[in-house]
Order: structure tokens, then sequence, then C-alpha cells
């Protein structure tokens, strides 16, 4: 089971990340799970929208991949579709600093994107860059998922302290104590709660961890029998229809005035979330070997 929810809190953050938007509140209370067993994420009050670098920014780091080119081209083409609300500091900076010469050496999945220089989070689960503010970008949500994980396997984060700044001294000096036998799971989220974010591991490392191995990615939203199923406690229960909350994050996310890319925003709307809100029927062939 805690494999199944770790595959899916990957794919949602790939996903959010692929659109440009950097979490920056993971933690359990902000993972929900829907009727169909799968699970989404609430609570984007702390979310941000990072930029695109300017062509001047670029060339003055390094010269963009093709690969890195098309994946901001995506991110301005498509949109998000959720909803929340809470975290630590609701304050965020509309200043971004330019990336340094230290910053570029070792190229990541953010290199196409400016950072951001807000403080922000849920205190336990602030990655360290943050509290340096020396800017932040996607790595954050990574550092975040790390406390998760350990959550899961030892029922505590890694970093509390008897107060705050006790919890952010740790964050910032020691390391996590991941006791126990050596295991692919505890190697994962050493490797996820590595304090230099240039060498903390990004996505495609996650996916091809050994935690991970035999899981099939492209069929996670497709299964038809997750581990759990919530019953259904409160009926006809009067709330936000899904509408109104799409129309609201993408007010917010993506201004009117922005019309780049409103072509196509509509073939991309549901390719992820509407795999996620459907209740998938049971197939012939249908099997749970794949984690």
């Amino acid at each position: 089971m805690c494999r199944f929810y770790a595959v899916e809190l990957v794919l949602a953050l790939e996903y959010l990340h692929e659109l440009g938007i950097v979490y920056r509140d993971l933690k359990p209370e902000n993972v929900m799970i829907q009727e169909n067993g799968h699970i989404m994420l609430v609570d984007f009050d702390l979310s941000k929208k990072l930029n695109p670098k300017s062509p001047h920014s670029l060339s003055q780091n390094s010269s963009p991949s093709p690969n890195s080119e098309k994946r901001s081209r995506k991110q301005r083409l498509t949109r998000l579709y959720s909803f929340c609300n809470s975290g630590i500091s609701p304050w965020d900076s509309d200043s971004e600093p330019p990336l340094t010469t230290a910053d570029s050496v070792r190229c990541t999945e953010s290199d196409s994107v400016e950072k951001s220089n807000s403080f922000v989070g849920t205190e336990e689960y602030v990655a360290p860059e943050i509290l340096s503010g020396k800017g932040h970008g996607f790595s954050v949500d990574w550092w975040s998922y790390g406390i998760v994980l350990y959550e899961m396997l030892y029922g505590t984060t890694p970093f509390k302290g008897s107060n705050r700044k006790e919890t952010f001294y740790r964050i910032l000096t020691k390391d996590p104590e991941l006791t126990g036998e050596k295991t692919a799971l505890r190697d994962l989220i050493a490797r996820l709660l590595e304090k230099d974010p240039d060498r903390r591991i990004q996505v495609e490392e996650i996916k091809g961890h050994d935690f991970f191995k035999g899981v099939k990615w492209d069929e996670v939203l497709h299964i038809a029998r997750p581990p759990y199923i919530p019953e259904n406690e409160v009926e006809n229960k009067v709330g936000f229809s899904k509408h109104d909350v799409e129309v609201f994050v993408n007010e917010v996310f993506f201004p009117t005035n922005d019309d780049d890319g409103v072509e196509n925003c509509e073939n991309n709307k549901t390719a992820w979330v509407g795999e996620l809100n459907h209740i998938p029927t049971q197939k012939k062939n249908d099997d749970f070997l794949i984690f």
C-alpha cells in the first residue's frame, strides 16, 4: 500500500512540474483519497507558477537543450485543474532572483524556469533552500516527498524539534536518522533528503529507483483495484462543483489576458486529472502485479 501511494504522489508532482507549477506544501494532510481509491492533491495556496527564463538569462547560464525548450513550451500551453488553501505563510514574492553560476553547475529539470525566493511551506516539510533564502525551484517538492516517505516508514518526521527554530536548525544541519537494515526505500529517502538541491534525486531517477522496480507507470492511473476504497460517509453533500473549482484555479494560475496556448489547453486539461476522476471498471486481464 505504501508503494502504491508513493507512486501516485510521484505522478501528481510530475504533472504539476510539467505545468510549470511548484507545489510547495506536500504533507499527509494535503493528500486526499478519492472515491475511486486514487489520490489527489489539495490546498494550492502556496503553489507558484515558475515563469520560463528569458533568453538573456538562459544565455548567461547555459544553452537550453531541445528537451528543455519543449518542456518550457508545454508549461505555457497547459492548464491546472485542482484547488485548495493553507500553510505557514501565504506571502509570495513577485521578485524572482536570477540563477547564479554556482546554481547552474549541474543541469536540473528546473533549468528552464526562474527560481522563487518566497519563504513558504509547512515547517516540518520545508526544504533547506527555502530556509536559506537563496532561491528554490521544483526540487523543494522532492524534498517534501522524502519527508512524507520517511513519515510513512517511521510514523514521524525526521527533523522535528521542540520549536520552530530548532526544527529549522535540524533541517539545515542534521542528516535524517534512517535506522534499520538498508533497503531500497531507505536509500530513496536518503537521496530525496539531500540538502543540496542540485544533487537531490529528480523525477526520472526517482521513477527508475530500485524501490519502484517493476512499476508500470503508464498503467497506474488505470488500476481498477486500488488498495483502499473509502466509504461515502456523507450523502447528498452540497459544495463546489468540479467546474467551479476548475474555473477558479484557471483564473488564479492562468489569467485571461494570457492568450498563449488557448487552443491547446482544452486538449490537455483532462489528460491526467481526467484519469483520476473516473471510476475504472474491472478489466479481464487487470491485475495488481505492477506493485
